[in-house]
C-alpha cells in the first residue's frame, strides 16, 4: 500500500470482496481502480463495499481475466471468499462465466499504462499474463504483484513457474516482497513474487 503513489492506476485481478483493493484506494487520492471477480456471489459483496465506503474512481468487472475475451467457460464457484477457481479444487459446482482479456480491456476503455496489477487467481496466473501481452511487450505494466504457490500450478494444470518463466520472457524481474531479487529473497518461502521491467 506504502509504494502506490496517489493517481495511480490499479488493477486488482481476482478482486475477491476487496480485502486488498479497497484499503489502498481508501487510503491513496484519486487511484484509478479497476477490480475484477469471476464469481457473481463475490462480486455483489465487492460491489456492496466499494459502494458502501463511497469510493470515487472505481469500476468494477464481473468477468474472468483470461487469455481471450468472450469465452464462455466452467468456472467452479465455492461458497467461502477466495476459493472459486477455474480448476475444481474446493468444490465440484460450477457455472459459466464470460472471459476477458486485459488488452482488451484496456484498449476498450482506452488505458495506457497500468502502475500495479495485483493478480491472484489461484494458479491460473500464466493466462492472465498472456492476456495482457501487448501491455506487457511494451512495459506499460510497471509493478505486478501475484501469488505463487506450487501446489495450485499443478492443480491448474500449468507446469511449476510457468507464470514466473513467462514474466522474465517478456522482460521482467522477479523480486521478494522485500525487494531483493526473486532467488535471494529471504521471501522465497512466501507465496507472493513482485515483477519489474527490467
Amino acid at each position: 500500500k506504502a509504494q502506490v503513489n496517489d493517481g495511480a492506476v490499479f488493477f486488482d485481478i481476482g478482486a475477491n470482496i476487496g480485502s486488498i483493493g479497497l484499503p489502498v484506494v481508501l487510503s491513496k487520492k484519486n487511484v484509478l481502480y479497476s477490480g475484477f471477480e469471476a464469481s457473481p456471489n463475490v462480486f455483489n459483496f465487492l460491489k456492496k463495499n466499494f459502494e458502501e465506503n463511497k469510493v470515487r474512481y472505481f469500476t468494477l468487472c464481473n468477468k474472468l481475466v483470461h487469455e481471450d475475451s468472450n469465452r464462455a467457460m466452467k468456472f467452479y464457484e465455492a461458497e467461502l471468499y477466495g476459493k472459486s477457481s477455474l480448476a475444481p479444487t474446493y468444490t465440484d459446482k460450477s457455472i459459466d462465466v464470460k472471459s476477458i482479456s486485459l488488452d482488451n480491456y484496456c484498449e476498450e476503455q482506452g488505458i495506457k499504462k497500468i502502475d500495479w496489477v495485483k493478480v491472484d487467481v489461484q494458479g491460473f496466473e500464466l493466462y492472465v499474463f498472456k492476456g495482457m501481452k501487448e501491455m506487457l511487450r511494451n512495459k506499460h505494466v510497471q509493478n505486478i504483484l501475484f501469488e505463487f504457490e506450487a501446489w495450485a500450478d499443478e492443480q491448474a494444470g500449468i507446469e511449476t513457474g510457468a507464470a514466473l518463466k513467462y514474466l522474465e520472457e517478456e522482460g521482467y524481474v522477479l523480486f521478494g516482497i522485500d525487494g531483493l531479487p526473486w532467488k535471494q529473497s529471504a521471501k522465497q518461502k512466501e507465496t507472493m513474487i513482485w515483477a519489474r521491467p527490467a
